[in-house]
């Protein structure tokens, strides 16, 4: 327990002392991606998680990144994004979490399949989720309706999004997970230079920041445009 205290002041520290850097590099502490992806909301800066439901780190994570998202400003949008690295039991549940998003459940049902899995022993006994009938009986037992659930596989609406899901793998090629991206340009995982998780959402918080000064001119064009109909319309008079 001990040890354990000492290895989160630890990370905590480096947390804090790569923000007290205050430089961060392209190359070093991010990556900037060579073909961006369309955030979808332009008014928006658009933060996406990409996770794994078989990741040990991305369980370790979720404290950090759901203290982050409550501190979020409204321009901020946080979105997840699973992937299976080619598994087959990752596969399934990362399908299983599409699902739950075309339902609107993701959020009440996230965190309790983090923990059946890494608190509870899901991974260790017999009845893991090999199949998804098992996966429906789980989402059933957190109050999502199992008939709705189950008619989403091999629908039209889960096959959209499992490719729009492949797609945005393709582009990002995630290494390892958690990884984050910004506004579909910048990815930061944890490494060598970025050496914690607060760490890593320092990094995203500057990227953020950044992308935020990019969205004021969009922002302040529409009401110049106004403005200036406004005064024409006055001017006529």
């Amino acid at each position: 327990m001990k040890r354990l205290a000492i290895f989160a002041a630890l990370m905590a520290f480096a947390g804090t002392a790569l923000a007290q850097g205050g430089q961060f590099r392209e190359g070093v502490h991010y990556t900037k991606l060579d073909q961006a992806a369309s955030a979808r909301k332009p008014e928006a800066v658009v933060v996406t998680e990409i996770f794994s439901y078989g990741c040990h780190a991305c369980n370790e994570f979720e404290p950090f990144i759901q203290s982050w998202k409550a501190r979020q400003a409204e321009d901020v949008k946080f979105n997840r994004l699973p992937v299976g690295f080619g598994r087959a039991q990752w596969n399934l549940l990362a399908k299983g979490y599409l699902m739950a998003e075309i339902l609107g459940v993701e959020n009440d049902t996230h965190q309790p399949l983090m923990d059946a899995i890494w608190k509870e022993g899901l991974w260790n006994r017999g009845t893991q989720i090999r199949s998804v009938e098992q996966l429906a009986d789980f989402y059933a037992s957190q109050g999502v309706d199992r008939d709705k659930f189950m008619a989403l596989d091999g629908g039209f609406m889960l096959n959209m999004r499992e490719k729009r899901n492949a797609d945005m793998l393709s582009v990002y090629q995630p290494r390892q997970t958690p990884t984050m991206i910004v506004a579909g340009k910048y990815k930061v995982s944890t490494g060598q230079n970025v050496p914690s998780y607060q760490a890593m959402l320092t990094i995203v918080d500057h990227l953020v920041a950044q992308e935020r000064a990019l969205l004021a001119p969009v922002a302040e064009a529409p009401a110049a445009a106004v403005a200036e109909g406004e005064t024409e319309t006055i001017a006529e008079k």
